[in-house]
């Protein structure tokens, strides 16, 4: 039997608990956001959905010479803490350089370097997660959100070197990953001399500092693959992992327009996008 739409009050309760469970309405306002903010900080919408092997890239946004791929991950409430915890060993930094994604077609050069960056963000290579709520309860890895971000990054770049336009083959693009929440982002500095080595864990509170931020720079090992720059004259295993570093922004839904606005990167000699850049 069909119903009537909006008439039957609560009937229609399961449906949009399953709509809320998928987080497609998160994903459709942060990209409706950032579009109704484009005089702000001047960043497109250039696709939504973006197919690639291993699935879809839910915003790809385009300024100048810088394209960021977005995920967005959305928390629900509960009675417990859905914060994102990062671990920062004292005293917490803020890095102002980060290892992303540069690609230009004449010549043809496509690879992971270390940029100046702005803003700066607390630096972290470890996240805690809330536990998922669907079923299982087990513990969620940033890892593996991350790694996918970062191939997905990695297959646009690619498809990006077949329709880059003519004026622009000279000048480099630059890929940002992104992921947006809204849960709370917190850093937790600590003496890493405090650890209880036996228990595993930091005794007390009080050797625990929390900060909120509205931004992390989540930077780990996030691939198994070297770039052609590494060869077996300059291999060895911390150059090794430095190669296989990538860069993921987290940024809280609050924050996002702000980090837009901010957002440049430099290669030593220019920065991206430049002062004049026409947007599209």
């Amino acid at each position: 039997m069909s119903r009537e739409p909006n008439t039957e009050g609560d009937s229609f309760a399961p449906d949009l608990d399953r709509v809320n469970r998928s987080g497609f309405p998160f994903q459709i306002g942060v990209e409706h956001l950032i579009s109704n903010s484009l005089a702000s900080h001047g960043w497109q919408v250039s696709a939504v959905e973006h197919p690639w092997r291993d699935g879809f890239i839910d915003l790809v946004l385009s300024k100048s010479h810088l394209r960021t791929i977005v995920e967005c991950k959305r928390e629900r409430s509960r009675n417990d803490s859905t914060a994102w915890v990062f671990l920062a060993p004292a005293p917490a930094e803020l890095r102002t350089t980060a290892r992303c994604l540069r690609f230009t077609q004449v010549p043809y050069l496509r690879g992971y370097q270390e940029l100046e960056i702005v803003p700066s963000a607390h630096l972290s290579s470890y996240a805690v997660l809330p536990k998922d709520q669907g079923g299982q309860g087990g513990t969620r890895l940033l890892e593996c959100w991350a790694g996918d971000l970062v191939r997905a990054s990695d297959f646009f770049a690619a498809e990006s070197a077949d329709v880059v336009v003519d004026f622009e083959r000279e000048l480099p693009l630059f890929f940002v990953p992104i992921i947006v929440t809204n849960a709370e982002l917190l850093v937790c500095s600590f003496d890493s001399r405090a650890v209880d080595l036996k228990a595993g864990e930091i005794p007390d509170i009080r050797l625990a500092n929390f900060q909120p931020v509205g931004l992390v720079h989540f930077r780990k090992t996030l691939t198994t693959d070297l770039t052609a720059a590494l060869t077996s004259e300059t291999y060895d295993t911390y150059s090794s992992n430095v190669d296989r570093q990538r860069s993921v922004f987290v940024v809280n839904v609050g924050h996002v327009i702000k980090f837009l606005e901010e957002l440049l990167l430099s290669d030593g000699a220019n920065f991206y996008p430049s002062p004049d850049a026409l947007f599209r």
